[in-house]
């Protein structure tokens, strides 16, 4: 795996991950082609496939990154290689490694495989894309052609069920107008002092709206088992990393009776500034 040009061994989970990190992915297969056709029946002249299909629980995409057919004899050694988007990732990660029929026969043996697409094997790994790191798209607009405020630096759109995937229901919206602010994303990778203060506050701030979004939501508890990936896991989550042993239920009271109280436990949850300026 290659992730910001260093190669490293694909982990369990990567939990500075954030949507702007593509992931570049190899892997080296042996096929024993002989072996292949001892246990299926398939005669010399059929060909295996091997492929690499990802899935991803955050946007609820799924695709084929990698595809070669193997023919001949023997050991054929095979290179996997697959590019994925961070912007189409999120969640929990799904890398199964396919092996199948390459084209049809029906003149193969009773019991042999006939149709292009049979599985043949295949095995598959995961790795859970986590972190503080923002984990849903960024779009960078001219806010004087938008509803939002003009002098605002981002906003944050939240939609969609609770069951909804989160990369398909959350959108950092960047207001282009502000220098500061896109500065700050653009230099996500070697940012200055100011940029890791303005990064600090648009990461606070969001986390501040997702938590009040989930205490709005009366439909929203700790209780509730949500699928893996959606906005509903997050926002536990989110609330379980930030106010760890305390209730929804709870949250919500302190919210609805103390604002302001509940307005700096907000701010010390999310951990505003914090790092910035430290040597």
């Amino acid at each position: 795996m290659d992730i910001n040009g260093g190669e490293a061994v694909l982990p369990e989970s990567l939990p500075d991950w954030d949507y702007q990190t593509d992931l570049s992915l190899a892997r080296s297969i042996v096929v024993d082609m002989d072996a292949i056709r001892i246990a299926t029946g398939l005669p010399p002249s059929s060909g295996v496939a091997i492929s690499i299909v990802w899935a991803a629980t955050g946007s609820n995409l799924r695709a084929a990154a990698f595809r070669a057919e193997v023919f001949g004899e023997g050991l054929q050694k095979v290179a996997l290689a697959a590019e994925l988007r961070g912007s189409d990732l999120g969640g929990v990660l799904s890398l199964e490694t396919v092996l199948t029929l390459a084209t049809s026969d029906v003149a193969v043996s009773s019991w042999a495989p006939k149709h292009a697409g049979s599985l043949l094997w295949s095995d598959r790994v995961e790795v859970r894309l986590q972190g503080d790191a923002a984990q849903f798209p960024v779009a960078i607009v001219d806010f004087s052609s938008t509803n939002y405020p003009v002098d605002a630096g981002w906003f944050l759109e939240v939609g969609g069920s609770l069951d909804a995937a989160t990369m398909g229901s959350l959108l950092l919206v960047v207001n282009e107008a502000n220098t500061a602010v896109c500065a700050a994303f653009k230099n996500a990778a070697s940012p200055s002092q100011t940029d890791m203060a303005v990064m600090s506050a648009v990461y606070s701030d969001v986390a501040r709206t997702l938590i009040e979004h989930a205490l709005c939501n009366l439909d929203f508890e700790e209780s509730v088992e949500y699928q893996d990936g959606s906005i509903g896991e997050t926002l536990q989550s989110l609330i379980g990393m930030r106010f760890h042993g305390r209730t929804v239920e709870e949250l919500r009271n302190t919210r609805n009776n103390s604002p302001s109280l509940f307005s700096a436990e907000l701010q010390a949850a999310v951990s505003v500034f914090s790092g910035i300026g430290d040597t």
